[in-house]
């Protein structure tokens, strides 16, 4: 199970994508700024975060506390249509979707970057050396 956060202006849509994303067996965490966001995850990490296009313009992506192997979604809402991302930014993304109308993509996006994350082994915790994991 992956933590994600999606970050939007839009109640509405993002209460329909964060209950896809759970039916697909995810945690979210939703929130209206990268600042609230970042201050909802307290000492945890995201695997990914989906943040609607303005405000990824508008806040700073990096202040988004990505798990390793993690990323950066960009969404816009599709009556309001696309704008192009800066070049900087087009760099620190995965994607970009339309939503709602691609929230099976999301969800598709989402999966993979977990299986990535797992066959590294990127999201596994931390063992520091002489510590014996819980499994051992």
């Amino acid at each position: 199970m992956a933590t994600i956060l999606l970050i939007g202006s839009e109640e509405s849509l993002l209460e329909g994508v964060s209950q896809t994303l759970i039916a697909a067996g995810h945690a979210v965490i939703s929130s209206q700024s990268i600042a609230a966001a970042v201050d909802s995850l307290g000492d945890r990490s995201a695997l990914v975060a989906v943040v609607e296009h303005h405000l990824l313009l508008s806040e700073s992506a990096a202040r988004l506390p990505l798990a390793p192997g993690g990323g950066i979604l960009v969404f816009h809402v599709a009556e309001h249509g696309a704008i192009p991302l800066p070049p900087r930014l087009r760099r620190l993304t995965i994607a970009e979707l339309e939503l709602p109308l691609e929230r099976h993509r999301l969800v598709s996006i989402v999966k993979h970057v977990e299986g990535r994350a797992q066959s590294v082994g990127r999201d596994e915790p931390d063992v520091r050396p002489g510590v014996s994991s819980p499994e051992a």
